[in-house]
């Protein structure tokens, strides 16, 4: 694991918040797996009407995508204070516990882990946000998450072994998915050339279905809803949800 410092706190606020602000009208994820990864948690935990957190998620528009496609609540956080105008979005630092005012969720979903100061205080927040019964996603991209440029606002760099090892050391949750994004997705969307949608599930999931510790099932993600027809419809969508997040939104 490899880290950047920061001189305080207000030095590492700063380098996100203007990080953040260089890339508001960007978005990594890729909305066409919020259907799959919908469908995944169902399973695993073996119920629908699930709630789902973002960490990290900038504008506002992944937590909109997954609400879109099922989940019943979908909330996103972001350290940088523009989270406060944006849809479907609190402004939060993600190294804290979760407000007594917002009620817990059952799937907590990230790839902007690599903006952590400290990830074990990440995970262990990002605990705080969840049910006993719950699930962590990561999307993890070697060629994002293996390396760090000194002085970058994506200050951390892990690879997917230790990942996993720490996951399951602070946490106890255990990977039960290890799924390589589907390769039509991956042409169009450069990140995910070599993407894995890893995916954890807490001890009390384990004990109340222990058939999920058989084996690694990337077949937990079903990618045979994204044909063309479904592809094109998610590009007019996103069009317009970032239309309507960016209406609230007036750069200085």
């Amino acid at each position: 694991m490899l880290k950047n410092t920061f001189k305080s706190f207000d030095d590492y606020f700063s380098s996100q918040v203007e990080t953040h602000l260089e890339k508001i009208t960007l978005l990594w994820f890729c909305g066409l797996t919020a259907l799959p990864l919908r469908e995944a948690s169902e399973r695993l935990l073996r119920r629908q009407s699930l709630s789902l957190v973002c960490m990290g998620s900038r504008n506002g528009i992944e937590p909109h995508l997954f609400h879109d496609y099922g989940f019943a609540r979908a909330l996103g956080t972001d350290i940088a204070p523009t989270a406060n105008i944006f849809p479907y979005m609190m402004q939060h630092d993600f190294h804290d516990f979760r407000p007594s005012y917002v009620a817990p969720f059952d799937v907590l979903y990230s790839n902007s882990f690599d903006h952590s100061y400290d990830f074990d205080r990440f995970l262990l927040a990002s605990r705080s946000f969840l049910n006993d019964q719950s699930l962590i996603i990561f999307d993890y991209s070697p060629s994002d998450n293996l390396y760090v440029s000194p002085g970058s606002a994506d200050c951390l760099a892990i690879s997917m072994e230790e990942m996993i090892e720490r996951v399951y050391s602070v946490l106890g949750y255990q990977l039960v998915c290890n799924a390589s994004a589907d390769p039509n997705i991956a042409s169009g969307w450069k990140h995910y050339k070599d993407l894995r949608h890893l995916i954890f599930a807490s001890p009390s999931v384990f004990k109340s279905n222990p058939s999920i510790c058989d084996s690694l099932k990337s077949e937990y993600l079903d990618y045979s809803c994204c044909d063309k027809k479904f592809v094109d419809d998610y590009l007019r969508k996103v069009q317009l949800i970032a239309n309507h997040h960016f209406s609230f939104y007036k750069a200085d």
